[in-house]
This record gives C-alpha cells, structure tokens and sequence, in this order.
C-alpha cells in the first residue's frame, strides 16, 4: 500500500484505488497498482429491471446495485484490522464508499464499529479542481 504523511501529520494509505489522491495541502497520494486494484475490489451485485417510457417509447434497463465483499477481501480487511493498532505504519486507509458499504452489511463485521478501524472514504473539499480534504474523512 502507498503511505503519505498529509501537512497536519496524518499518515494516510491507499488500500485498492487505481487512481492518485490530490489532497487540499498539495501531496499526493500514488495510485495502487493495476493488479491489487483488481484484486482488492468489492463484488458488485445486480438487479435489473427493463422500463419502457410510454411517452417516447424508449426502454432502458435501470440497474440496483449492491456490494459485497470476496472471501479473499474480507481477509485482508480482517488482517488490517488484528495488525493495525500494533504497528506505526498509518492513521487511515482510504477505501472506496462501496466498499465501506459492503463492510457495513457483511454478517463478519457485524460487531465493528467502523469509527474503531482505520477505513475511511474521501470527502472532496473541491469537486472541480478533484481535490481531496485533509481533516474530513468519511465512514
């Protein structure tokens, strides 16, 4: 995992995003590479339902989307969280909002109190310039 020090002291990891993070204070936070990206992913779960618009006689195919976690996630996240406390490596993991979604409703963290962990997801300061908060995190 990629590991910055934000300005306000604030060590802060990149768990899966194939994408940089440009914080408010100017670091940047390197992408993860292709191949954890794609395997660090959440699973992604799909409800489909055909709609045709009287109107304009136009049928779209409108998708509900629920995340889950992979066996293989699950474990990492569960190594993260019995190793975290005991090592000085960083403060916060960013993952992405479905992920933490999927945290919240996988029956194996029923007991977690996401506020007790190190998963945080992004709060942008700025959505034109794409940059992200340093003192704002979300759970």
């Amino acid at each position: 995992m990629n590991i910055i020090k934000l300005s306000n002291g604030l060590r802060v990891a990149n768990f899966s995003s194939p994408h940089d993070f440009k914080f408010e204070d100017g670091n940047i936070l390197k992408a993860c590479s292709d191949e954890r990206a794609e395997l660090m992913k959440v699973n992604f779960d799909e409800t489909k339902q055909t709609i045709l618009y009287i109107n304009s006689g136009v049928k779209t195919e409108n998708i509900k989307l629920d995340f889950s976690l992979s066996e293989q996630l699950a474990v990492e996240i569960q190594t993260i969280l019995d190793t975290w406390e005991n090592h000085d490596m960083f403060d916060i993991i960013l993952i992405p909002l479905s992920m933490m979604n999927a945290i919240k409703n996988d029956w194996r963290f029923d007991e977690l109190n996401i506020l007790d962990t190190p998963f945080r997801v992004i709060r942008m300061k700025s959505r034109l310039e794409k940059l992200v908060r340093i003192d704002q995190f979300c759970v």
